[in-house]
């Protein structure tokens, strides 16, 4: 066998080689990744881009410059990036700016003719009970929220004494189109039928039994009292 041809073959064996122990050391040992530090995790020994994907349960995840598929255990993984688009179905709190949380109230504001005693209020210091919604489709496109009693919640004109124009409560017995929007700065808001936004509303309601209630008034998404945050509850 010529000088040449020795070499060429060197060559060949040793990508032969390179592969086939790629192949079988296609799983590292554990270790922390920036997602989930501290986690213990195992991951494809690769490095790829950040448009990486990857076939459940392992998840793209970012090692150092390099992003690799990833699996977590099942109580230990990342949480999911909060979205303003939650699916129907969907059970979810909103929280304000002030970290409370809206809420459904009950004779917390006085009604035209004690007529709509649910109203919508961001005093809620908890996700759960009267601040859990369900998003439900409201045909169109558009979604609505369901309120803990059954009722729907959505714009009502002139129904609260002494308060803006248009107050968010809780009266309505099909779904009242609502649409989520997210801000540049990762923010939700929430636009009404009327094309305003909703917006936590500090003592605009005379003789409210809590200070913040919530109205629908403001043209700005990005003024931080119509920002929310949006919580799912499991």
């Amino acid at each position: 066998m010529s000088h040449r041809n020795m070499l060429r073959n060197t060559g060949l064996c040793t990508v032969v080689a390179s592969l086939a122990a790629l192949a079988s050391a296609m799983l590292l040992e554990p270790r922390t990744s920036a997602l989930a530090q501290d986690k213990p995790e195992i991951c494809t020994r690769i490095c790829a881009g950040p448009d990486l994907t990857c076939s459940p349960p392992w998840i793209p995840t970012k090692l150092g410059q390099c992003w690799a598929c990833c699996r977590f255990d099942d109580e230990k993984l990342p949480a999911p990036a909060p979205s303003c688009a939650p699916s129907v179905g969907t059970r979810i709190a909103l929280k304000a700016d002030t970290g409370r949380f809206y809420k459904r109230c009950r004779n917390c504001q006085k009604s035209r003719n004690d007529s709509y005693p649910d109203t919508v209020t961001a005093h809620g210091t908890a996700a759960t009970g009267a601040a859990v919604f369900t998003v439900v489709d409201a045909g169109g496109g558009k979604v609505g929220l369901k309120a803990d009693n059954g009722k729907y919640v959505a714009r009502c004109n002139g129904c609260i004494d002494g308060a803006p124009p248009d107050m968010l409560t809780v009266h309505a017995t099909a779904p009242s189109p609502i649409t989520f929007e997210k801000q540049a700065n990762g923010k939700c808001v929430l636009k009404a039928d009327n094309g305003k936004y909703v917006g936590r509303c500090r003592g605009c309601t005379p003789g409210a039994t809590v200070e913040d209630v919530v109205s629908i008034r403001e043209t700005d998404p990005n003024k931080p009292y119509v920002q929310l945050e949006i919580v799912i509850v499991k």
